[in-house]
């Protein structure tokens, strides 16, 4: 256990790492419900509607699974989340 936990040399980054897992977590909202607001500015409607429909492709003509996967959207107001 010493050996997984010795690059993070306190507890603190661990605190850190969770509290903002859980901010985004808490953040999400459904692509769907986007797609349809008014509000939502153009350009990332378009992104969503176009992630929906690649996602339908996969879903439909890949047989990939059907799940809760690229249902939400975060904007986290930054290039990465790292």
């Amino acid at each position: 256990m010493a050996f997984g936990v010795s690059g993070c040399t306190s507890i603190s980054y661990y605190a850190q790492s969770l509290e903002g897992h859980v901010q985004i977590m808490a953040a999400r909202k459904n692509v769907g419900k986007l797609i349809r607001d008014p509000s939502t500015p153009k350009a990332l409607r378009s992104k969503l509607t176009s992630a929906s429909a690649i996602r339908r492709f996969a879903t439909d003509e890949l047989s990939l699974p059907d799940n809760s996967s690229y249902r939400s959207y975060v904007d986290i107001h930054r290039d990465a989340v790292i």
